[in-house]
């Protein structure tokens, strides 16, 4: 990924620190990444670095948690919560999203960025349910990877739905994981 180089393989976090604006053009490099070349996500046009900025501001106005792994000074991943929808009723349940650069992965980041959300909510107080959904390929060993990833860490699957979306020629399942806070 141009400008995205981190020094190592085996990629360790610095630092875990919330994101501020000056993160957003790697934030942005990373969110491309995870849009252009992998179906971990329905989109099929990464936003533009203005309108990650936007949602960024609308996240973190909203009293969201919103962080950054720090490797070598370079943002090595992020990890947001979000609203699960919009409507009234939902308002103490949120959305987990964590994207980490592709050489961080395995390498811990991700476990302490959803540490760190999870923290801040449950600080927080008035989430109460957190819920990760992921897009995942059935042919592919991944979706038992991220199933395991969240499972660790406490979250329960609570559906999959089969064939319910298409990125890149593929029918794709989504899976539901949930987290009581």
């Amino acid at each position: 990924m141009k400008g995205m180089q981190m020094h190592s393989p085996n990629v360790e976090v610095d630092s875990i620190r919330g994101a501020t604006s000056s993160d957003i053009p790697e934030i942005h490099q990373i969110h491309a990444y995870y849009i252009e070349k992998t179906v971990t996500n329905f989109a099929y046009v990464p936003l533009s670095a203005e309108d990650l900025r936007m949602s960024f501001y609308n996240i973190v106005s909203a009293g969201f948690p919103y962080f950054v792994a720090i490797h070598e000074g370079r943002v090595s991943g992020y990890a947001y919560a979000h609203p699960f929808r919009q409507l009234a009723g939902y308002v103490h349940t949120a959305e987990l999203s964590i994207f980490l650069h592709p050489e961080a992965t395995g390498s811990g980041t991700g476990s302490r960025l959803l540490q760190a959300v999870i923290d801040a909510l449950a600080e927080g107080g008035k989430i109460k349910q957190l819920l990760a959904i992921m897009t995942i390929n059935p042919k592919e060993n991944e979706a038992e990877r991220l199933r395991h990833f969240y499972a660790k860490a406490g979250f329960v699957e609570v559906g999959h739905l089969r064939a319910v979306g298409r990125k890149f020629d593929q029918w794709l399942d989504t899976r539901y994981m949930q987290l009581a806070i």
